[in-house]
């Protein structure tokens, strides 16, 4: 049993473990993913995210995400949980300008996009 205290890192972790074969992700036309699966994608984006953790402790780890809501999106939040960075939602509906301002403004380490915003990177 989870307990109620846990964190999302804590529960994502112990369903891994517990269910890994257990549909997690259903996407559009494909077989759903399982919580191993996802556990196997979700530590490769950790493994990625972590390389731009900052150097100096106390500094914030946030990633920006510019993405449509997605099973990538939802991949990368996987992500920064493992790695224990902030996912920082970006608006896809704002210009490049304003994404850089916000970005900046959350002190995103790094920003990930999907291939429909890649123009506003």
């Amino acid at each position: 049993m989870i307990a109620p205290s846990s964190t999302l890192t804590q529960v994502l972790r112990e369903r891994i473990r517990a269910d890994p074969d257990r549909p997690f992700l259903r996407r559009d036309g494909d077989d759903p993913l399982t919580f191993a699966e996802f556990g196997r994608v979700a530590s490769a984006w950790a493994h990625l995210l972590g390389t731009y953790r900052p150097a100096v402790d106390g500094e914030p780890f946030h990633v920006g995400v510019l993405a449509d809501n997605s099973p990538a999106w939802i991949e990368v939040l996987g992500g920064c949980l493992l790695a224990g960075a902030t996912l920082v939602g970006l608006n896809t509906t704002r210009g490049a300008a304003e994404l850089a301002r916000d970005a900046a403004h959350t002190r995103c380490c790094v920003v990930v996009g999907d291939a429909l915003h890649l123009d506003k990177l």
